[in-house]
């Protein structure tokens, strides 16, 4: 059921909720600086999609503009994959083969950084190898570094068929950077319903006649939509509890008010 006013609401809609720690109108959204920036020194984020950098709450409800910011570190530009095949050489140097890799790594290097992968699972996981591409094989070269004394990768750290990696210090193809701002919006939004925005109150007024014309019967418990268009507002809301009044006229037992 819906209620907006003056359709069958005998008043416009008077909100109001508690404000806590958490509560914003207006919430700041920033990603990871991964294959963003071209420097390490950089402070560049990935940013939603649109011109804007924030979500902001429908309406303010009379109330002034309360900022946050939060930042997702997690979400950047970034191509998930798994190693399909592994390769040693005589000298000891690992291969991963791909052949999903769907762009030339080559092609999208920073100017004086070199390209990097990370693995996300695995013996390996949590690390970091400089690499060499071959885009014809689809083949990535890791470059051996010393980890804690060891020179890896070796025989007991190292990568194996079915282990995840992203790569890292690239530009990425603007399709992933594009996937990356979606999923960086849809972070957004649930972190802004579940942290920023408090429940709603309101106690509305329903039209007798309208009640009456089409014989409704509201209950506690009952999920309604209120609409509001100065306030902004169309929000789904359980009803709480229902009063009725059993007045002297024609919609006897159909007067009612909404908590």
């Amino acid at each position: 059921i819906k209620f907006s006013y003056p359709k069958n609401l005998l008043s416009p809609l008077s909100l109001s909720y508690e404000q806590t720690s958490d509560f914003c109108t207006r919430l700041f959204v920033f990603g990871g600086e991964r294959n963003i920036s071209e420097t390490a020194e950089a402070t560049t984020r990935l940013k939603m999609l649109g011109d804007k950098d924030y979500i902001s709450l429908k309406g303010s409800y009379g109330k002034p503009i309360i900022e946050k910011s939060v930042v997702f570190d997690e979400v950047y530009p970034r191509r998930n994959s798994v190693v399909q095949d592994v390769v040693v050489d005589s000298n000891g140097n690992y291969k991963i083969i791909d052949r999903t890799i769907d762009f030339d790594l080559s092609n999208y290097l920073f100017d004086g950084m070199s390209a990097k992968i990370a693995f996300t699972s695995g013996y390996l996981v949590g690390y970091e190898f400089e690499i060499s591409y071959n885009h014809a094989e689809r083949s990535v070269e890791i470059i051996q570094q010393e980890i804690n004394g060891y020179v890896c990768p070796n025989s007991a750290m190292c990568p194996r068929i079915g282990d995840s990696y992203v790569f890292l210090d690239i530009k990425m193809p603007k399709e992933y950077k594009d996937r990356a701002q979606k999923e960086l919006k849809e972070k957004a939004i649930e972190y802004f319903k579940n942290k920023c925005v408090v429940a709603i109150e309101t106690s509305i007024s329903v039209r007798p006649s309208w009640i009456f014309q089409n014989d409704i019967n509201i209950k506690p418990y009952q999920e309604v939509t209120l609409i509001d268009e100065d306030l902004n507002v169309n929000e789904v809301l359980r009803v709480t509890s229902v009063v009725y009044y059993p007045f002297d006229d024609p919609t006897y037992g159909k007067k009612v008010n909404i908590d």
